[in-house]
């Protein structure tokens, strides 16, 4: 890449199923340093069986993308977009993951669609 020339952005839509078991799984894995910018979450099905969900990456102190309060089951109506704790860029090391929390029971249903914007290169 040319000196100060601006890395290439992407737009990403990932979608997460909550039809899980009590855990966490992951979502997306940096395949290099990043920068990425969480834009929206959106509850495209209906979740229910469980009591919440968070997303988070999975660093040594965790950087929090959506809180389980606010990924509580009573929120996630179909047709609904979230409010979320990030308000900035955080950077994913290489090997770092995004990954996705199934809290207390099991879930069923549910489909949550999360759009990314990203620097580098990301695996799905």
């Amino acid at each position: 890449m040319p000196k100060n020339s601006a890395p290439d952005t992407k737009t990403k839509i990932i979608s997460i199923s909550t039809n899980r078991n009590t855990g966490v799984y992951d979502i997306a894995t940096a395949s290099e340093d990043l920068i990425a910018e969480l834009l929206g979450i959106y509850v495209d099905t209906a979740a229910s069986g469980l009591t919440a969900v968070s997303i988070q990456t999975d660093d040594t102190t965790p950087v929090i993308l959506l809180t389980s309060a606010e990924g509580v089951v009573a929120g996630l109506t179909a047709g609904k977009n979230l409010t979320f704790a990030l308000a900035s860029k955080i950077f994913l090391k290489s090997g770092k993951k995004i990954q996705l929390s199934i809290l207390t029971t099991n879930g069923t249903g549910g489909l949550l669609k999360l759009a990314l914007r990203h620097t580098g290169s990301l695996t799905i």
